[in-house]
């Protein structure tokens, strides 16, 4: 039996008691050393694991799948009882994972909860994990189904153009390789490819002259150590809506808690390449101005827009404007290649919107406050579209 054959109940349950166990004291541990097979920093992954724990939430999650299903007739076209409308899910979705330890479980979560049968293939940097989420799942189902989550370790197969979706996360290059491997004409030709290319992620701080936009660099600091600065919710520059002295003391502080939260996640070491392109850019960079922290990333002011690049390793640009009205004098990546913000403002809520607003035309896809970033609710739309709309199929019955 698989997924199709149970009731959204039984699928609610299993995904629920997946969850339970997941985070439970001692599966946690498995999970944990699963994390640090694929290469990760022990105190790393228990940090990311708390974080994910924010976003699996499956009562999240079914919100998350009811309110986009709301739209086209809600859960009751999904199962067949509604009168005038019929909501098909696909039979088969296939997850692409990128290295990221946990960044493609959400679509899965998701997907099992629509109903469909579920095959992953998990990066070569990430099989120990998606192995144990494997079988961990397969557990759980116990003997309502057969394989509940298959796993794929090779090479693409030609067989996944008869899948209904595929889902893949990775850099822009790889959703176009996939495209082309495909075959895809346009795009709700079969199977439908929902493609989480290349975005990236910043943080902006708006000075109001207290100590609480200074002392918020710990926080964000957090949010552009994790995972070594490679998910697309990573902190790649900071824009501070401030004077230029305080700017120096915010690039001062920012600098000094990137080495500190690289000692607290054991982030400290880089294999050799990455130290290789670290020490030419720190070369580069301490040519064209001043530089600030000492550990393995640091903070480099800079008069130039911020276009989307990742100077180093746990590395951020910082930007200096004087107003709202500048903000995009700072920015010059497109605006399809915004995703999150972290949006410190701290003069209250008319404030904050105000930024907020601006942030999101910009292309942002998700604004929270700093030290969040890495962390999104399980209701975040991915790339800013709905989850699920393009994975089904709608027919409306006239009376």
């Amino acid at each position: 039996m698989d997924a199709r054959h149970l009731s959204f109940d039984q699928r609610h349950t299993i995904a629920r008691r997946f969850i339970a166990r997941l985070f439970d004291p001692q599966e946690r541990e498995r999970v944990v050393r699963a994390i640090v097979a694929d290469g990760w920093p022990e105190p790393m992954a228990r940090e990311g694991l708390a974080m994910h724990e924010r976003t699996w939430q499956i009562a999240g999650l079914v919100q998350a799948l009811e309110r986009e299903l709301s739209a086209v007739g809600g859960l009751q076209a999904l199962d067949g009882t509604h009168r005038r409308v019929r909501v098909i899910a696909p039979r088969h979705v296939v997850h692409v994972w990128p290295a990221l330890p946990g960044a493609g479980l959400t679509p899965v979560l998701l997907g099992w909860l629509l109903g469909a049968r579920q095959t992953i293939r998990p990066s070569s940097r990430g099989m120990y994990l998606a192995l144990h989420l494997h079988e961990l799942f397969k557990a759980c189902a116990g003997d309502l189904l057969d394989a509940p989550l298959e796993m794929e370790f090779d090479a693409i197969k030609p067989d996944w153009r008869d899948a209904d979706v595929v889902v893949v996360s990775g850099q822009d290059d790889t959703v176009a390789a996939l495209h082309e491997f495909l075959g895809k004409p346009r795009h709700r030709a079969r199977p439908v490819l929902m493609g989480y290319g290349h975005r990236v992620s910043m943080a902006l701080i708006v000075d109001d002259g207290s100590a609480q936009p200074i002392d918020d660099a710990a926080r964000l600091a957090r949010d552009v150590v994790m995972w070594h600065q490679t998910g697309c919710f990573s902190a790649r520059a900071v824009v501070f809506c401030g004077s230029s002295p305080r700017a120096q003391l915010m690039a001062e502080a920012l600098g000094a808690a990137i080495a500190e939260e690289e000692a607290r996640l054991g982030a400290n070491t880089l294999d050799a390449g990455a130290l290789a392109r670290r020490a030419q850019a720190r070369g580069v960079a301490e040519f064209m101005g001043q530089l600030h922290g000492h550990g393995i990333g640091w903070v480099q002011p800079t008069r130039s827009p911020w276009r989307g690049e990742q100077v180093s390793a746990h590395t951020v640009t910082l930007h200096t404007i004087p107003s709202l009205d500048a903000l995009d004098t700072a920015l010059a990546l497109p605006a399809h290649h915004l995703q999150g913000v972290a949006l410190g403002t701290y003069r209250g809520a008319t404030e904050r919107m105000a930024w907020a607003d601006a942030l999101a035309r910009r292309g942002a896809t998700r604004i929270c406050r700093p030290g969040q970033l890495q962390s999104p609710p399980p209701s975040w739309t991915h790339d800013g579209w709905p989850n699920l709309l393009d994975w089904v199929r709608v027919c409306t019955i006239d009376p």
